[in-house]
């Protein structure tokens, strides 16, 4: 239990140090090219264009320890500062028929936010899936009834060991809680779970929160793809490497260039020793 808990507390830090690592590569690379101290005004509108261009096109990479660290003694008790739990709900489709949007779902997801949680600020998204025999409830818990890795969150955050973030828990379950428990079924399940995630489920999370997306615009996802990441266990990787994870690929946004489309999300990947950056253009997650 408490490997599975400080996998998830690794994900959670890899997440929240992406944007920060991605700054700081687009920097280095950008000066190194350069090969000056001093640059021009001219130079440096150059410079400008080309970062903004890169932070479009770039892996990001954050670091994932090979070797998990213990969990503190006492996080597994509730902290000093705790966060909250909501429940959110929303609208989507059956994930069988979802190109159809013949059948409409009232699905569940519940969200975490740090104590302190400021309209005024913006913070990281982390959407974290389960993986088989769970639902929606298992990750974070309930507003009601948070688990324990609810608490050694709130611990870590109050100690400064990962930076205050919202944490999405969401479900592939489709039509029944217990979906997730037929392993055929919750392939295909997993396997379609990106139309849910791109139409249904971000706008809903990110219209709600102070995130850093300015709104749900397929532009306004793109350009804040730093701020966010998808991970989790088992069958969730399907979700990322079936479909190319786009909002302009799966809006079918004709007028931003096919080999200009970025992604929408860094992904955190649990087992691996690097958090990557899905390649929408072939569908493919790179290191």
């Amino acid at each position: 239990m408490k490997k599975m808990l400080s996998l998830i507390l690794s994900l959670a830090i890899a997440a929240a140090c992406m944007g920060c690592a991605a700054t700081g590569e687009n920097t280095q690379n950008s000066l190194s090219e350069t090969g000056a101290a001093e640059q021009t005004t001219q130079e440096k509108e150059i410079s400008s264009e080309a970062q903004a261009h890169e932070s479009l096109t770039s892996v990001t990479r954050a670091e994932i320890p090979e070797t998990l660290a213990q969990v503190p003694e006492g996080y597994e008790l509730p902290a000093e500062q705790q966060g909250s739990i909501e429940r959110l709900d929303y609208t989507t489709y059956e994930s069988m028929s979802y190109e159809e949007q013949s059948e409409e779902l009232e699905k569940t997801a519940y969200v975490y936010l740090p104590y302190g949680y400021d309209e005024e600020e913006q913070y990281n998204v982390f959407y974290l899936m389960h993986g088989g025999w769970s639902n929606e409830t298992t990750m974070m818990g309930t507003d009601r009834s948070p688990s324990t890795l609810k608490n050694i969150v709130d611990h870590a955050i109050e100690d400064g060991r990962m930076q205050p973030m919202i944490i999405v828990c969401p479900t592939y379950n489709n039509t029944s809680p217990d979906d997730s428990s037929d392993y055929g079924l919750a392939l295909q399940l997993t396997d379609n779970y990106h139309n849910e995630l791109m139409n249904d489920l971000i706008p809903a999370v990110e219209s709600r929160y102070s995130t850093f997306a300015d709104d749900t615009t397929p532009e306004a996802l793109t350009a804040s793809r730093d701020h966010r990441a998808f991970g989790g266990f088992s069958l969730w990787k399907r979700t990322m490497s079936r479909k190319v994870i786009s909002p302009t690929e799966s809006r079918k946004a004709e007028h931003i260039p096919e080999n200009t489309r970025p992604s929408t999300f860094t992904m955190a990947s649990a087992g691996s020793g690097t958090s990557s950056r899905i390649d929408n253009r072939e569908g493919r997650h790179t290191k």
